[in-house]
């Protein structure tokens, strides 16, 4: 089912559901979601819709013959001649067959674990027929390979009208995206010649009085055993505050390259600072605190709320360690991580491509909650502990190396003491 998003108004649509008007509506929310954190502005824009549409838009349906299953099914005849039904699981926007469909329709059903099946029942047609086993057996075959046949032409008849409505989706995220980066880019020209600073909004704000972190106790795992995790609230405004930094220091680009230029690590330091500026733990006082070279994370009770990864890219070895590290800290349930990942090379896009790709292949992904061409959210999973999850935010920055100034070239002028002091000594 999608996640509703209380500041957006997302559309609850079961993933079985087919619900056209609102799975536009919740693209449209996606869109203004991606426009509000300054994401649209992109030429890569057809990644951009693949990864709308394929979060708004119904999937289609697939089942699988080749997994079936069966039990004994209610009688209609009476308990002395059982029937047979037979499950076929599927997955999909299954509300689209008996919306689509004509006449007789195969039925599906949810079962434990958030799976899915079409099902059917397969009666004898006497108590004869039953006792004659190559004439039972005949009716069961032929009866079984006429509901495949069914589910198959129902299916494609759905499919037909979810192919429809994906290109229906997809026509109006181009349309609107395409809008909405056209005309942002436009204002940016006709602003500039004004050269007026921007508002203070893309700042890092440091309050005076801290802001408290709150735990939540979600699950009681035994006596004297608690599970933690931090509050969504805190969590989305402390990876807010992480992506903040990030733009701070792209529209500071000189800036920027001087903290790299003096240490790897400085980055990492004042984002340090910034955090811990703006938040504090409740009663115990936790903080943020540096590990090893490039990490930052804040620790309860021994385990990591948050951990967040300074990077910059060397490719893809490297970027793989970052993840084997960030996978090595003990983590409570739903811990947040960031990857603050620096990009210094001329063509970033291809960098951000191919970190997407790693996280994509790695054996801890769950799922991929969305990706855009200036990062992706991802949920992974805890190799300490597979029952706990990691939610992953990849945050590209770039910061352009400056080019090192020319060696001055000629022949030095010599230098010769004042005459004044000359005299003074003489």
């Amino acid at each position: 089912m999608t996640k509703v998003n209380s500041e957006y108004g997302w559309a609850d649509v079961p993933c079985t559901g087919t619900q056209w008007s609102a799975r536009r509506e919740n693209a449209r929310y996606c869109i203004d979601e991606l426009q509000e954190q300054g994401k649209i502005d992109t030429d890569d824009l057809e990644t951009l819709v693949a990864s709308i549409v394929n979060t708004c838009a119904a999937k289609p349906i697939r089942f699988f013959p080749d997994l079936i299953t069966r039990e004994m099914a209610p009688s209609l005849y009476g308990p002395e001649l059982p029937g047979l039904r037979i499950y076929v699981p599927a997955e999909g926007a299954l509300d689209a067959v008996k919306s689509e469909g004509e006449g007789s329709v195969p039925s599906y059903k949810s079962l434990d674990g958030g799976t899915h099946c079409f099902y059917a029942d397969i009666h004898p047609k006497s108590p004869d027929q039953l006792m004659d086993p190559e004439n039972a057996a005949s009716h069961f075959s032929s009866s079984l390979q006429q509901v495949l046949d069914e589910i198959e032409e129902c299916v494609q008849v759905a499919n037909a009208k979810i192919d429809e409505e994906h290109s229906w989706i997809e026509d109006d995220v181009r349309t609107l995206l395409t809008r909405r980066r056209d005309r942002r880019r436009a204002f940016l020209e006709a602003v500039e010649p004004l050269k007026i600073p921007l508002h203070s909004e893309t700042m890092i704000d440091i309050p005076i009085e801290q802001a408290a972190l709150t735990y939540e106790d979600v699950q009681t795992l035994g006596p004297g055993h608690k599970n933690f995790k931090l509050s969504d609230q805190i969590a989305d405004a402390v990876i807010q505050s992480i992506r903040s930094f990030g733009t701070a220091l792209e529209r500071s680009p000189d800036t920027a390259d001087k903290l790299l230029n003096l240490h790897e690590e400085t980055i990492r330091d004042i984002l340090l600072m910034v955090l811990n500026a703006n938040w504090r733990g409740q009663a115990t006082g936790e903080t943020f605190n540096g590990d090893g070279k490039t990490d930052i994370v804040l620790r309860h009770e021994d385990r990591n709320a948050i951990i967040v990864e300074c990077k910059i890219w060397g490719g893809q070895g490297i970027f793989n360690e970052a993840l084997t590290q960030l996978f090595s800290y003990n983590v409570w349930s739903d811990t947040r991580a960031a990857i603050l990942l620096i990009i210094r090379l001329a063509e970033p896009a291809l960098a951000v491509k191919t970190a997407q790709e790693e996280i994509r292949k790695h054996p801890n992904l769950i799922r991929v909650e969305i990706e855009h061409a200036e990062g992706g959210s991802y949920i992974m999973r805890s190799p300490k502990d597979p029952a706990r999850a990691i939610h992953l935010e990849l945050l590209p920055i770039v910061i352009p190396k400056k080019p090192k100034p020319a060696p001055k070239t000629g022949k030095p002028k010599k230098i010769t003491a004042d005459k004044s002091v000359q005299d003074h000594h003489d």
